[in-house]
């Protein structure tokens, strides 16, 4: 970043620094909060959506990093941007039983209207009982991200 490294280049499989920095480490592991400081000073995108349809805020609360997300909503990232099953994070957090995140999350997020009490008891269990959106978008979207592999590599 010291030598002008554009912080928003994609590469890979679809993935910009700042995907890399939250998907390189494990949760058990220290948050690599300070990497994520510095590529948002330098300019990093927010509301970047990954190829796997998520956007950094879900990608803190898929892999467990409450300060991370924090650090991102707070710095003004979108808490709204679904996944591609069009999971939002605060159900995808009250999935993965993270209150801390849900608690977060809540002011922030726009109401569901498919949830009839939008109240952070209301989501964690609305998810509890009912569980997130199908995941068959995400074996169709494997599928398809398999096939342009095969189509590039010939």
């Amino acid at each position: 970043l010291e030598h002008h490294a554009d912080p928003n280049k994609v590469f890979g499989l679809g993935y910009t620094p700042l995907s890399w920095a939250i998907r390189a480490f494990e949760p058990m592991s220290r948050e690599p909060l300070e990497c994520v400081k510095l590529l948002v000073k330098a300019g990093a995108d927010l509301n970047f959506i990954d190829f796997d349809g998520g956007s950094y805020v879900m990608l803190a609360v898929k892999f467990g990093f409450p300060g991370i997300m924090k650090f991102l909503l707070d710095a003004g990232a979108n808490p709204n941007i679904p996944d591609e099953c069009g999971n939002t994070p605060i159900e995808v957090a009250a999935s993965k039983g993270s209150r801390d995140m849900v608690e977060m999350l809540f002011p922030l997020t726009s109401p569901s209207s498919t949830l009839s009490d939008w109240s952070i008891d209301g989501i964690i269990s609305h998810v509890k009982h009912f569980g997130l959106k199908p995941r068959v978008c995400v074996s169709f979207c494997a599928h398809l991200q398999f096939h342009m592999l095969l189509i590039i590599t010939l």
